[in-house]
């Protein structure tokens, strides 16, 4: 049996893919597996993690930069990024291009598998292509679109910004990657959902034997799940209190649907009285938080208060436009909440309609699934039941680690 040595490359541990990647890295750890972590900004605890020395320019750089002459990635990238910002405001926009030189770390020798997670402003893709041992196993998690797009990282994004010099950018620098990614002729993409894998498969950047579907998963026993009368007396709420719950890294980004869930919570404020609106995460934008006097927890990342949150929660919902998978859901699910989602993208994925929770197609469905559930506790209370079992039976990070050890081995 082959003695795997994995590697896990991200730009960052924290945020919404950085942190799926940790706790891919935590759980196979936890399994016994080789596993080793690098990255450019560590904020977990968690075992062998690595930071990449970060990279200065030096005097001579910064001098020259003053006369116009650009000699880093850095610098030209950030010229680059200026000129797309002058024509759109996208989400997020980066480029294959870094002045890291990642292929001469030494744990790209020690490796025998390479998992590439989100490395905006980190991967050096013609480098690391050009020089990645031919024996090495590499995998490319994808945990956004940045891979098949040019500087976008969602289709979200890729839709509605077509300005001229926009579009021949996108094109030019998706030419760029394409060329870069085939100089490695073992690539193989892992998909986090089905939605992913069809957008992949149609972006047709590899062969379709190179590109697999393995959901993500969440470390049992990370969060519990907590009598929900307990949890909201925690919180300061009473059992009679209907709490829903909004999750994201940041709430003020487009995408994420914020407005949506505004409209949502207007249509059925009236008809209950005991309505309360928490949100998770940074960047609530004002307007919002008055309407809807929100209950802001803001970014929360100890374990120990998200079960709580999550627990007091009668429902989480998501109102984005696009997910390639959908964490804050499977952490409802693990502290026995169910979810309410837009059928959109890979979200209705998590679901088992009317049993863990509910897909709307319009926000007028969704204020009715919503009502719905403020008006059955009892509901509530056996959807978040079988929401939980769902989770133990297919998305813990066991089952995440099994089915990649299974990619590598068909025989494991």
């Amino acid at each position: 049996m082959v003695s795997y040595k994995i590697l896990h490359i991200s730009t960052k541990d924290s945020g919404g893919a950085g942190i799926a990647a940790i706790r891919l890295h935590k759980s196979m750890l936890d399994a016994g597996v080789q596993s080793q972590f690098l990255c450019l900004q560590k904020t977990s605890d968690v075992k062998n993690v690595e930071v990449f020395p970060k990279f200065f320019p030096r005097f001579y750089h910064r001098i020259l930069e003053r006369f116009g002459v650009l000699l880093t990635a850095d610098q030209k990238n950030a010229l680059q990024l200026k000129k797309v910002h002058q024509h759109c405001a996208p989400e997020m926009y980066s480029f294959p291009h870094s002045d890291y030189k990642i292929h001469k770390h030494p744990l790209i020798q020690w490796a025998n598998v390479i998992i590439i997670h989100w490395v905006a402003g980190f991967l050096d893709y013609k480098s690391f292509f050009k020089n990645i041992p031919k024996e090495t196993q590499v995998f490319w998690y994808t945990h956004d679109f940045s891979m098949i797009l040019g500087g976008f990282h969602t289709l979200f994004d890729d839709k509605r910004f077509q300005q001229p010099f926009v579009r021949n950018l996108e094109k030019t620098l998706k030419k760029e990657k394409r060329q870069y990614l085939s100089a490695f002729k073992g690539l193989n993409v892992i998909a986090n959902s089905q939605f992913s894998y069809d957008v992949i498969e149609k972006a047709n950047i590899t062969n379709k034997d190179h590109i697999h579907c393995v959901p993500l998963g969440l470390p049992e026993g990370e969060l519990v799940k907590i009598d929900k009368a307990i949890a909201k007396q925690a919180l300061g709420f009473s059992t009679k209190d209907v709490i829903v719950l909004s999750v994201s890294a940041s709430l003020s980004t487009k995408r994420k649907g914020m407005y949506r869930l505004l409209e949502v919570i207007k249509r059925v404020s009236k008809q209950i009285n005991n309505l309360h609106v928490l949100t998770m995460g940074a960047d609530l934008p004002t307007d919002i938080k008055q309407e809807l006097n929100i209950k802001p927890m803001g970014s929360v990342w100890q374990p120990e208060f998200k079960s709580i949150v999550f627990s007091a929660a009668d429902v989480v919902v998501s109102t984005s436009y696009e997910e390639t998978f959908g964490q804050t859901i499977i952490e409802g699910y693990a502290c026995g909440t169910p979810a309410l989602v837009f059928n959109n993208a890979a979200l209705p994925e998590l679901i088992i309609d009317g049993e863990t929770g509910y897909v709307a197609d319009t926000t007028a469905e969704f204020a009715e699934y919503l009502l719905a559930l403020a008006k059955n506790r009892a509901k509530v209370m056996a959807m978040g039941q079988q929401a939980y079992n769902h989770f133990k039976e297919h998305y813990t990070s066991e089952h995440q680690v099994k089915a990649l050890l299974k990619l590598l081995d068909p025989t494991h």
